[in-house]
């Protein structure tokens, strides 16, 4: 199961003149060649020449079957041979997907990318717009490097939701974006422990503002506000500390902790930056990964390996 797994039930598709019954794999790119195929028929009166239309055909005869890689092989050839034609174009969206399902995801986002600007007025454009974000989701890397592509990824979601918001498969973006938010979250909540841990109040002030601002709805929210009240009582600033601590509903397990901070309570700043949430709370589980903000990298670590379309 992967990218072309889009959705589960029976279709009829009519591939060029071949009806066959299909259920859940292929589904979603098989809709999107039936497109293709009744915008420009494989039939000699569309091209003159005829031999692009045969390898047509057998690159999605290919696709169809599973074999990605000749599949692949063929539709660069149509590409070398009749650059200009719209199925060289065509043919791309299809590569773009065989790329993704053999793990080819730098190729899969190129080919997609390269679809959007070729044909930007295609029935499928929501769709090759999808292919590229899911192409470079799966690129997203461990937190403990750049985060470049997870930004680059929330942006074109946005893009996404923006451009489409009748899409068929703005559940799913949806669905990545949160997942991308919540690693996001993760990232500015590791760094601002690190600096919290080190002495570094001033930089940990400002990566879990940070993250209280950008990402409000994330599983970090309320240790970060309690982090604050611990660096703010660390830099002696004892009213921006009240003013975080209010933030925190009443019962929220870091309020309880916040307030004893404040109160003077012994070494609770100590005692929650080692143990995190070991009192068995759920909110609070959530809140403290084990290490480096795993929580944030299994977000997106479990979507990556969901089947995705």
């Amino acid at each position: 199961m992967g990218l072309v797994a889009w959705f589960n039930g029976s279709l009829t598709f009519v591939w060029c003149g071949f009806v066959a019954p299909r259920t859940g794999l292929l589904c979603a790119v098989l809709v999107i060649l039936s497109i293709l195929c009744t915008t420009h028929p494989v039939a000699a009166a569309s091209f003159a020449e005829e031999g692009v239309h045969k390898l047509y055909e057998d690159g999605l005869r290919l696709f169809h079957e599973g074999r990605y890689k000749k599949a692949i092989a063929v539709f660069d050839k149509i590409e070398a041979l009749y650059p200009f034609s719209q199925m060289a174009i065509d043919g791309s969206l299809v590569a773009a997907v065989a790329h993704y399902e053999l793990g080819n995801y730098a190729e899969s986002a190129s080919l997609a990318e390269g679809y959007i600007d070729s044909y930007p007025s295609s029935k499928s454009i929501d769709y090759a717009y999808y292919v590229r974000i899911l192409a470079k989701y799966m690129q997203i890397p461990d937190l403990g490097l750049d985060q470049g592509v997870a930004l680059e990824v929330r942006n074109l979601a946005y893009e996404f939701v923006r451009m489409f918001p009748n899409s068929r498969h703005l559940g799913e973006i949806s669905k990545r974006l949160a997942a991308v938010q919540q690693h996001l979250a993760a990232r500015e909540f590791m760094i601002g422990k690190f600096y919290l841990k080190r002495g570094g109040y001033i930089a940990a002030v400002k990566r879990f503002r940070t993250l209280i601002s950008a990402y409000p709805s994330s599983a970090y929210t309320n240790e970060g506000l309690y982090r604050l009240v611990e660096a703010y009582t660390a830099l002696g600033d004892h009213k921006s500390a009240a003013a975080y601590l209010s933030k925190l509903d009443e019962g929220n397990v870091w309020r309880a902790r916040a307030e004893r901070l404040l109160s003077g309570e012994k070494n609770c700043a100590q005692e929650v930056g080692q143990e995190g949430t070991k009192e068995g709370d759920d909110e609070g589980k959530s809140a403290t990964p084990p290490s480096s903000a795993a929580a944030g990298e299994e977000a997106v670590e479990d979507a990556q390996r969901e089947s995705l379309l």
